[in-house]
């Protein structure tokens, strides 16, 4: 047993470097350790701008979703969410983007956001029913946004608390946060 690490001792051409089995190839393509930190800002930049930018061109089919014909929304919708959210493990990594998402404060938030992102295609593409797919869509924008919120220090708080204060002054009735 030699007292220099194996890397080392490869790097110096006293051992063959071993090769990788096909698992620790994967791993190490998942961990996104063999980028710069410059590159993965670059990965992250492009791969959300890409996200936003397929959302927001959803919106030129909005009107097709209300005359009835969902598909084109849906599809750009939520395949920009889904590029959207994958580009935070460029920052992050995937195992620890995966923990994050998994965090007692947001798993249910995004096994909702989830399954509207599937019920929305579903609806969209295989049901064909523009009412569904307008619900679920709603519901995925939702789950989104309070996803968004769960990073942000008592930002799910402060838009409940903003919530209750629109109602109160729309219907007249004070409500708990209004109370007192």
């Amino acid at each position: 047993m030699s007292l220099l690490p194996e890397r080392l001792r490869v790097q110096l051409g006293l051992e063959v470097e071993k090769p990788q089995t096909q698992l620790q190839e994967l791993q190490e393509a998942l961990s996104c350790s063999a980028l710069t930190y410059e590159e993965r800002l670059i990965g992250f930049g492009l791969c959300f701008g890409a996200g936003a930018l397929l959302s927001l061109t959803s919106l030129f089919s909005f009107a097709r979703l209300m005359r009835g014909y969902p598909r084109d929304f849906a599809v750009k919708y939520t395949l920009g969410n889904l590029i959207a959210i994958c580009s935070t493990a460029f920052l992050v990594g995937p195992r620890k983007q995966v923990a994050n998402m998994m965090h007692e404060r947001r798993w249910l938030t995004v096994t909702v956001w989830c399954g509207a992102m599937v019920l929305t295609l579903t609806s969209a593409l295989c049901v064909k029913e523009a009412g569904v797919t307008f619900i679920c869509i709603l519901v995925q924008f939702t789950a989104g946004v309070w996803y968004g919120l769960s990073y942000i220090p008592y930002g799910q708080g402060a838009c409940i608390g903003g919530l209750k204060s629109a109602i109160s002054r729309l219907t007249g009735y004070p409500t708990a946060a209004g109370a007192g």
